[in-house]
Formats: C-alpha cells, structure tokens, sequence
C-alpha cells in the first residue's frame, strides 16, 4: 500500500510542523522537564561516578591510577568510556520518564498534524478509558520485562563487563520505547485491528522510522529537544497511511455493492 522509498517526507514534513506556533509551546513542557530530569542525573552521577569506573575490568582502573605516561593515557580512555556509559543510563533513564510524559503530549500532537494536514479524513481512535488501560498495559508489561533483562546485564558489571552489558540495554530500550511510542500514537488515530494491519503491511518503513528517531536521543544536548518530533514523524507517517488505508476500504466497499445491486437488479 505505501513505497518503502518515501519515508523521509515524514521527517520533511515533522521538522516543517515545528515551525508552528502551537508546537513551539507544546514543545516547552517536555524539554523543561528533560532539562531537569538530565540536571538532576548529572549531578548524581557526577557524584558517584565510581559507579560507572566499575563497570569496566578491574585491572584496567587499577592500572590507570598508577603513575607514568601510559598509566595517565589508559585513566584518560577509561573516563571517556566512563563517560559513554553514563550518557547511556542518563538516555534510559530519561527516556522512560519521556515514554509516560508522552501519554500527556501525544493526543495534542496528533490532533494538530490531524487538523492541519489531514482534515479530510475522519479518526477512529478507541475512547479514553480503552485508550488508558490499553497504554497502561503495555507500559507495566514492556517496562517489566524490559527492567528484568537490564538487570540480567548489570549483573556483567560484576566481572568487569558492565560496558558491554549496557551496549545490550539500549538494544532492549530500543524496542521498550519504540513499542511504547509507536502505540501510544496509534491510540489516537486508529482502533487496535486497525493498528495491527499497518504494522503487519510496514515494517521496513516503521523499523527505518524509530532507528531513525531513535539515535538523535544519544546525542549531548539535541536529546532533550527532540520529543515532540519524534510524535510528529509518527503522527504523519501513521495518518497517512491511514488515509490511504480507510480510502482503499471505501473503494473496495463500494465496488462490492456496486455488484450486489447489479446482482439484484
């Protein structure tokens, strides 16, 4: 139903939203939020920045505080890799609390992209109480299952593998907050039958879309900008397949009682 080789009007189209006025103030409350969630995280982990130093083997940090020249080039690498790890939990960390913040922002997002660029077509989303056991659901679920593998990593940190077992975790974020997201923009456009034909009918495009919204989120700074793009790529790459998808229903339902009433007369 839809090429896998235009997925990118959707970024064209999320970074052209972002110029409206009414996104620009949608878009203070998560990054005031995210400002203090990664404030917050700094100054902890500043302080206990052991914790991340003894995710590495033991040998190297014993090495890198002794004294000579490679001793003082090993410490420098083990702070940058230290460093690396620390941004890793910080974008975990912040990102679980940006998955239930978006519970709040994702029915303005999607109602602006709706209003603006697809008024033409009517939603079907489920009504609120379906809507919020639903995401719940799913929240506890994927969250649960997603803590529970992490925790098996950390335990790497124990033999001196921690780095690698937090390589693993944003593998496991990854599919936490993509379900999560994907769902919770889904919630407020279409019904879950609906929901699960456009992800069996678009995986390649859906994959390429969160990898793609996905990695801006490790990068310093631009991660805490970036939530309500993120629901704008979705908001427009979903309605539009839905415009096309409940039009295509129409066609084949009025070809079918074309040829009922053919039939009959």
């Amino acid at each position: 139903m839809q090429s896998n080789f235009f997925f990118l009007q959707y970024f064209v189209r999320a970074l052209q939203s972002m110029r409206h006025y009414r996104i620009l103030l949608l878009s203070i409350m998560p990054v005031a939020i995210m400002l203090v969630i990664w404030f917050v995280f700094l100054i902890v982990g500043i302080q206990h920045f052991d914790i991340f130093l003894q995710q590495f083997p033991n040998i190297w940090v014993q090495y890198s505080y002794g004294n000579g020249i490679l001793n003082q080039f090993s410490y420098f690498i083990l702070i940058i890799f230290a460093c690396i790890t620390m941004l890793l939990y910080g974008v975990i960390i912040a990102g679980i609390c940006m998955i239930l913040m978006n519970s709040f922002i994702s029915p303005f997002v999607v109602s602006f992209v709706h209003k603006t660029y697809f008024s033409h077509i009517a939603t079907n989303q489920p009504n609120f109480i379906e809507s919020l056991q639903s995401s719940s659901i799913l929240f506890i679920t994927t969250l649960s299952k997603f803590l529970a593998l992490s925790l098996i990593c950390y335990c790497l940190s124990f033999i001196g593998l921690g780095f690698i077992g937090v390589l693993i975790s944003v593998f496991l974020y990854f599919r936490f907050f993509s379900i999560n997201l994907n769902h919770e923009i889904a919630l407020n456009i279409m019904q879950k039958q609906d929901y699960d034909m456009l992800l069996r009918h678009n995986k390649i495009p859906l994959i390429f879309i969160n990898i793609a919204i996905f990695i801006p989120l490790y990068i310093p700074f631009l991660n805490v900008f970036i939530t309500v793009w993120q629901m704008l790529v979705l908001s427009h790459f979903m309605l539009d397949w839905y415009s096309q998808y409940i039009t295509s229903n129409y066609d084949f339902q009025d070809i079918q009682d074309a040829e009922i009433l053919e039939i009959e007369t």
